[in-house]
């Protein structure tokens, strides 16, 4: 499956931006206890970004391979109503 430019770049950001916020979080001055639910707190945030974006791009998938599946009929029937009035 290719990814985009602009899918690409997204990934990159976020993954960036991952890296640097625990990377902040690891040298911060907070008590390990703390540290730990904090981290724990934004993987969760993440995850679930992770996941709406994951059903975000398979409704878009689905809805392409609709209109795709849609426009391939269309294209059918007008081919064959041409070679039937051949």
């Amino acid at each position: 499956m290719n990814m985009s430019k602009k899918n690409r770049i997204i990934l990159g950001i976020v993954g960036a931006a991952a890296a640097g916020a625990l990377i902040a979080m690891l040298i911060a001055p907070e008590k390990t206890r703390k540290l730990r639910k904090s981290m724990k707190d934004i993987a969760g945030d993440w995850s679930d970004k992770f996941k709406d974006a994951l059903v975000s791009g398979r409704q878009e998938l689905e809805g392409a391979k609709v209109k795709a599946r849609n426009e391939v009929n269309h294209l059918k029937s007008r081919a064959e109503e041409s070679l039937g009035r051949m």
